[in-house]
This record gives C-alpha cells, sequence and structure tokens, in this order.
C-alpha cells in the first residue's frame, strides 16, 4: 500500500493562516473591506477639496487674465482706430509753438513699481518746474492744450502705458512719488492693481479746477481733492465689477457725469465736505510729513 493513501500523522500540514494586522489578530475581512472604502471616499474628498481649493485660487487670476486681455485687445484698437486723430493732435501741437509733441512723467505703478507715463503736451516747453497742480486759467497751458484738456485727448497716449501692462483702463489714476508717500496706507490697497486712465473719481472731478479757491493750489489739491479722489478709488476698487468698468469706460469717451444718481448722491457728501472743518481735523488730510512740504505751521 502506498505511503501517500495513509498519510504519517506528523506529516499533516496544518492551513495557512492569513498575514497577520498590528501583529497582533486578524481582523474580520468585512472590516477590512469598510476601512478600505471609508479611505478611499477620504482620499476622494480630499481630492475635490483641494481641486475646489485650486479652483477658489485660480479665480482672481483668471479674473486679472480676462482683465488684462480686455484691456490690451481695447489698447491696441483704440491706438488703431484712432491713429488719424493721434496724428492730427500731434501735428497741431508742433504747429501751435514748435515744441516737443508728448510729455512724460515718472509715476509710481502697480507694487510701487516707478514707470513712465505718456500724455500730449499741454502746457508751454520751457514750464520746467513748477507745481505739477493745474490752476484755473494757468498760464502755462497752451491753446491746443486747453481744448485737449477740455475733452481729456491729452490722455490718449496712455493706451501705451496700458498696452505695455503699466496701466489699466479703469483704476486710480497714477501719482507722483511724494503724493504716494503722503497717503502711503490708501496706496498700498489701490496699487495691488495697475493704475488706469479713468475712474469714478476722475468722472466726478472732470472739471476740477472750480473747487479751487485763492490761495495754495496745491495745497488745496492734496488735502480736499485727493483724499476725497482716493476714497472715491478706494470704495470703487472694493466692489468694482466687469460691467462697472465697461460704463465708467464709456461715460469717459462720451464726456458723461458720474454714474448712477444713487452713486452721485454718495459720493456727494465726500464734495461736500470741501467746505468743512471737518477735513481740517481728520489726520488723514494733514500730518507732519504733510506740513513740513506744503511749509505748514
Amino acid at each position: 500500500m502506498s505511503q501517500h493513501a495513509y498519510p504519517q500523522k506528523n506529516s499533516v500540514r496544518p492551513r495557512p493562516r492569513p498575514p497577520i494586522v498590528n501583529a497582533t489578530c486578524q481582523p474580520d475581512l468585512e472590516i477590512l473591506r469598510v476601512e478600505s472604502l471609508t479611505r478611499g471616499i477620504a482620499s476622494t474628498k480630499s481630492e475635490e477639496l483641494d481641486a475646489e481649493s485650486s479652483a477658489v485660487r485660480a479665480t482672481p487670476f483668471r479674473r486679472h487674465f480676462l482683465r488684462r486681455t480686455f484691456d490690451a485687445v481695447c489698447a491696441g484698437a483704440g491706438l488703431a482706430l484712432l491713429s488719424p486723430l493721434l496724428a492730427a493732435i500731434a501735428l497741431s501741437i508742433k504747429l501751435d509753438d514748435g515744441g516737443p509733441v508728448f510729455y512724460s512723467h515718472v509715476r509710481v505703478g502697480q507694487g510701487f513699481k516707478k514707470f513712465r507715463f505718456f500724455k500730449f503736451r499741454t502746457m508751454i516747453s520751457t514750464a520746467v518746474g513748477g507745481s505739477p497742480v493745474t490752476a484755473p486759467d494757468d498760464t502755462r497751458v497752451t491753446r491746443v492744450g486747453r481744448i485737449l484738456r477740455k475733452y481729456k485727448l491729452d490722455e490718449l497716449p496712455q493706451l501705451v502705458n496700458v498696452l505695455k501692462g503699466e496701466m489699466q483702463l479703469v483704476g486710480a489714476r497714477p501719482q507722483l512719488e511724494w503724493h504716494v508717500n503722503l497717503f502711503r496706507e490708501e496706496f498700498e490697497e489701490l496699487l495691488q492693481s495697475p493704475p488706469g486712465i479713468t475712474d469714478l473719481a476722475t468722472l466726478s472731478f472732470r472739471n476740477e479746477e472750480r473747487f479751487f479757491q485763492a490761495g495754495s493750489i496745491e495745497e488745496q489739491y492734496i488735502k480736499k481733492i485727493m483724499p476725497v479722489k482716493l476714497r472715491m478709488a478706494l470704495e470703487y476698487s472694493r466692489r468694482r465689477t466687469f460691467r462697472s468698468d465697461l460704463e465708467i469706460v464709456f461715460r469717459t469717451v462720451f464726456g458723461l457725469p458720474a454714474p448712477a444718481a444713487k452713486e452721485r448722491g454718495r459720493f456727494s457728501v465726500l464734495l461736500s465736505m470741501f467746505h468743512s472743518r471737518e477735513m481740517e481735523s481728520d489726520p488723514i488730510h494733514r500730518n507732519d510729513e504733510l506740513d513740513k512740504i506744503l511749509h505748514l505751521p
């Protein structure tokens, strides 16, 4: 008889045990499946949350990309379509007094980076120095310059700055470095984006000269007008939309006033502050640096 028919007692091999988990005991297979499924769900949820978080983070980038693309396309198209007008303006300036056609100056841009912005020259070419603020009936303004200023045509060369990405169509106006230093806190927020050619304050102060009274023009501008402009720019930048930007551009091109009666009513309160004593006591309007620059007591 074969030995394989009657195996010896010691030759019987025990059934292999499943692998030991946690080196202590073997968990039930159903528990293993549940744990595996739970880990899978948790992993999927984590991936979904990461994707959602990435989408949220990407939203500002997409918004910036779309706005930048729109500005660049509009600036390029504007320069092309308006080239005959630009050439006519340049010729008029040259024939008027024979001076240079363009005026350029350094301004503070996004992230406090300096850049050189362009305008059609509207003042006599020998007007070196002096106040950067234009007074009513300023004798430095040329005949052609007055027309350009009235219709804001002197700002058209800034489409080149928009095309280069140094400016945008709608945004707070670019300022001199020492003006920015006086209102550093406000510009830290505003200059997170490039300065613009036009904004709500530009429309509201289209005829800025009428707000000036007798006395130092620059002092009045810094103590009264500029703080109100900054407040308008900050409020607008915090709730701006693509549609509101389009409205600002439309109103600027066609010489219309600031949008919506509700908005005019809201900001008329700020404008009325020009003649209130509250302006004098507000620390945003006057500080030691401002007094030093303006030689105030």
